[in-house]
């Protein structure tokens, strides 16, 4: 699902829900449905833009995390908690 600020065009493609499925998600404003953005698409950061294009962003209480696809100056908010940058995960080897 893809996900849009209504004033500051920030983008983002929910990853996983977590428990954080019938919590607000805001911006500037609550966030709105959009069409599904492509994913090779570049978008220039804007002056002053608080998320990066590509970057993993997760709420840690709930579990929900996003991509985001468009960067925007706004932070994005799950009931009112800023959400962070995830820390770099490392693969697992597993035997085959």
């Amino acid at each position: 699902m893809t996900l849009v600020c209504p004033q500051c065009d920030l983008a983002v493609v929910i990853v996983e829900l977590g428990r954080g499925v019938k919590v607000t998600m805001t911006c500037h404003a609550s966030m709105e449905l959009a069409k599904p953005m492509r994913c090779w698409r570049v978008y220039s950061q804007p002056p002053g833009a608080a998320m990066v294009a590509g970057v993993l962003y997760i709420d840690k209480p709930s579990g929900f995390a996003v991509r985001c696809t468009r960067p925007g100056s706004g932070t994005l908010r799950l009931a009112g908690r800023p959400l962070r940058p995830a820390a770099a995960q490392q693969l697992r080897c597993t035997a085959v």
